[in-house]
This record gives structure tokens, sequence and C-alpha cells, in this order.
């Protein structure tokens, strides 16, 4: 669960700009993190789903994957770019889908 988090939040940073004019912590992050870190990101975290829950993990790492890309997009829609706070909350709410995830996968099999 912690994995993905912090993988949902290098996918926001690399994808995203920072939202305010002024330097703040995020800006730090979204300046050094550019759409080549997501990919090298992402190899440890579908390893890790994989190798825990086989089949249904690629299940699970989707249904991750398209709920960060519309969190990115709704994000950067509303405010302009990411800050840290809401790289802070796609860590969160993506903690959350994945447990929400699981609870999906093994209910319907």
């Amino acid at each position: 669960m912690p994995v993905v988090g912090r993988w949902a939040q290098v996918c926001a940073a690399g994808l995203s700009k920072y939202a305010r004019s002024e330097s703040g912590t995020g800006s730090i992050i979204l300046g050094g993190t550019a759409p080549k870190h997501v990919i090298y990101a992402s190899l440890l975290p579908v390893f890790l789903v994989w190798f825990f829950y086989n089949l249904s993990g690629f299940v699970i790492f989707s249904i991750i994957i398209i709920s960060t890309l519309i969190l990115i997009w709704y994000i950067n829609r509303k405010n302009g770019g990411m800050t840290a706070d809401t790289l802070g909350n796609i860590n969160e709410i993506t903690e959350l889908v994945f447990l929400l995830g699981i609870l999906l996968v093994n209910n319907s099999g």
C-alpha cells in the first residue's frame, strides 16, 4: 500500500507543474521530477503487486493507474498544477484505492 501511494506521488510530480508562482516545498519535488522518473518508479510497484497478488494484481494496479491519472487531471484542472499538499492528497487517496481494489478482487473471485 505505501509503495503504490509513493508511486502515485512520483507520477503526479512527473506529469504536472508547480501550481504556485512563489517557491515552496512542492516546487523542489515538482521541479526535479520528469516523466522518465515515472517509468523508473513504476518498475518496483508493478513487480511487487504482481508478486503478492499474481494476475489479480494487474487488475488492482490498473484501477490504481486509472484513478491516479483522473486525480492528476482533476487537480491540474482545478489548481493549474500540483503543490506539496496535493501530492500528499494523491498519496492518501491512492492507498485507499489500493485497499478497495483488494476488496474488489478478493470478493469477486
